[in-house]
């Protein structure tokens, strides 16, 4: 704990998607995050007494994602990179929906790190896939490959009325 009482967390992740580890992840800003939500509304603003002022706004969900570098070449990434139910090459079956290819993504804490301590111990989003859109152009040169991977979060049921992307579970503090 910090001089005055701050309870900081730090500490590495590992992270798996259908199970396969994502192998050794780039340091810095190559490390594995979960962005903000993208938060959806709608304004209202155009109305017959405030003309087009924004006066309110109409919550309508939010999007989730992750990203992270991957150094290794293995099983993880290359099944991200060829996520559509083929191997490294083929396309896969036309028009399948891709909430219906999605699959698990665990981010568990490394042990012996602060965040071990302070958590959370793991986050899981039931329902994660590969973003359409954002294959990293690989380098077949003779230098490290580094493979960023940008994946979705697909919204889902935990229970009655509620709904989310992923689920925590959070360590108690120190």
């Amino acid at each position: 704990m910090a001089a005055g009482g701050e309870a900081f967390a730090a500490g590495a992740y590992t992270v798996t998607w259908d199970s396969v580890p994502m192998g050794l992840f780039g340091g810095d800003d190559e490390s594995p995050v979960i962005e903000s939500p993208d938060v959806k509304t709608e304004p209202i603003n155009n109305t017959s007494i405030y003309a087009k002022m924004t006066i309110d706004e109409v919550y309508q969900g939010a999007d989730a994602v992750a990203g992270f570098t991957c150094l290794e070449w293995d099983g993880g990434v290359l099944n991200a990179l060829y996520p559509y139910g083929a191997t490294a090459g083929e396309i896969g079956v036309i028009a399948t929906l891709l909430f219906d290819l999605s699959q698990p993504m665990i981010f568990t804490v490394v042990a012996g790190t602060a965040a071990s301590v302070t958590g959370p111990s793991d986050i899981t989003a039931q329902h994660a896939f590969p973003i359409p859109g954002t294959t990293p152009r690989i380098s077949f040169a003779p230098r490290l490959r580094r493979i960023p991977l940008r994946f979705r979060f697909f919204p889902y049921f935990l229970g009655p009325d509620q709904i989310a992307h992923f689920a925590v579970t959070q360590l108690l503090g120190p």
